[in-house]
């Protein structure tokens, strides 16, 4: 099997995955309980091409549909954290519980009316807030009590919003009651709001919000997996389109592991917008030209 077949394998694995995540939203407005067994197949898919491979972390970076930007976000949120897991050697089994509650951490939200999802933050009621604030208890109880076998899942996907000091929700638990997977899933459901657009900005998030994500280690969340998700993914991934403080637009070609605020950029448009001919540019070595902040890709403008 050649590269790009392997590649149209994994887009095709990846839209599997947006699909699943559509057809189980869809089934729990209609229904108490939900049965997640049948994703085993697509996780353990997932974690076989990642276990080769760094294109699923590449697409996950990649695609997100502002259309239905909460399906993407699923998506990515397991691919991301099968990266973090595989790079701490969760076992096997742990990985597929692991990537089955990324992939559902949201579901609760099906069961959330859609006058309420459909408002922005700023314009939710004290209360309309907190039943917002109830959608991982309301996917734990839909998951939990269809099937034993998907306990552990459950409780991973409870826990999404909880912090190590207490501050989360919905029962503000702390370091010693949380999972190792809720740590996990926690950061990185967090990591990947951060990476990718919402409707109330346009570019994404400059790096010094990235970095005060990260500052809350130790904090918010373990630093252990802070660290994992620092060196796995960086705090610029490969493929992010970034903005230069020259005004020069282009895209993360190679991280640098001891210098990740600096990777290799390869310039695709001048400071004019115009497109020129790409070139490479090691940040590590230049003294003048920085990261400005992260952009959507050009083409999306």
């Amino acid at each position: 099997m050649n590269d790009e077949q392997i590649d149209k394998l994994q887009d095709k694995l990846y839209k599997d995955l947006l699909n699943y995540v559509i057809e189980k939203k869809k089934h729990l407005r209609n229904n108490p309980q939900i049965d997640i067994i049948d994703s085993f197949p697509l996780i353990e898919r997932t974690i076989y091409y990642m276990e080769n491979s760094d294109a699923m972390i590449t697409q996950a970076i990649a695609y997100y549909d502002e259309a239905d930007i909460c399906t993407s976000h699923a998506v990515n949120v397991a691919i991301f954290s099968l990266a973090i897991a595989m790079e701490m050697d969760l076992a096997y089994e742990e990985l597929v519980e692991l990537g089955a509650a990324g992939l559902m951490h949201d579901i609760g939200v099906a069961k959330i009316p859609a006058r309420i999802i459909q408002k922005d933050e700023e314009e939710l009621t004290e209360k309309e807030v907190f039943y917002f604030k109830q959608h991982s208890k309301l996917g734990y109880k839909a998951i939990e009590k269809f099937n034993t076998r998907l306990q552990t899942i459950a409780d991973i996907i409870y826990q999404h919003h909880e912090r190590l000091d207490g501050s989360g929700y919905p029962e503000g638990l702390e370091n010693g009651e949380l999972t190792k997977e809720g740590k996990i899933l926690s950061l990185v459901d967090v990591y990947e709001c951060i990476i990718h657009p919402r409707k109330h900005r346009d570019a994404l998030v400059p790096l010094k919000n990235v970095q005060s994500l990260l500052n809350k280690s130790g904090r918010a969340f373990d630093p252990a997996i802070v660290t994992t998700l620092y060196n796995t993914l960086t705090v610029f991934p490969e493929n992010v389109f970034v903005k230069l403080n020259s005004g020069e637009i282009g895209k993360v070609v190679q991280k640098n592991h001891d210098n990740p605020k600096h990777p290799k950029i390869k310039i695709l448009y001048s400071s004019e917008g115009e497109r020129i001919a790409p070139r490479i540019l090691d940040l590590a070595k230049s003294e003048s030209k920085e990261i400005y902040q992260s952009v959507p890709r050009p083409e999306s403008h």
